[in-house]
């Protein structure tokens, strides 16, 4: 006996959708597990800091621009098709070109970013500018 999938026309139930999407990410590549590098954003009292898992990326091979808001980090993860021992069976590590782009909020000194590469973390630190005193205005009564 075969079992055939009841849809009713063409809804697809959202269970159904779920499934499938979670198959179809186990098996073959897809947009989701494309290379990418993960980020961590936070900020202090002083600066606003960006960091950028680069594990196995060579300082050489990272690009740091800024345009507008936008910081972009571009990096590249070179893959050696070559083992000592023999060949690979399958390759799991993500390599080649990707980037990664954060819009900056307001308020930052961005002529000023530090970035330093330690251990296979970019580390991008933007001061914030000097806060503004409010100014003070004083209600008189008429």
């Amino acid at each position: 006996m075969q079992l055939i999938p009841w849809h009713t026309g063409n809804r697809v139930s959202t269970l159904d959708s779920l499934f499938d999407n979670l198959f179809q990410l186990s098996g073959q590549p897809s947009q989701a597990r494309q290379p990418s590098a993960p980020v961590n954003v936070y900020e202090n009292e002083t600066a606003f800091v960006i960091e950028v898992e680069l594990p196995g990326v060579d300082q050489k091979d990272v690009e740091v621009k800024l345009h507008g808001d936008e910081l972009t980090v571009t990096a590249e993860r070179k893959h050696s098709h070559a083992t000592k021992d023999g060949d690979f069976h399958r390759v799991e590590s993500h390599f080649g070109r990707f980037s990664r782009t954060v819009r900056l909020p307001e308020g930052l000194q961005t002529e000023a970013i530090d970035a330093t590469f330690s251990r296979g973390v970019l580390t991008l630190t933007t001061p914030k500018a000097p806060e503004r005193t409010p100014t003070r205005i004083e209600v008189k009564a008429k």
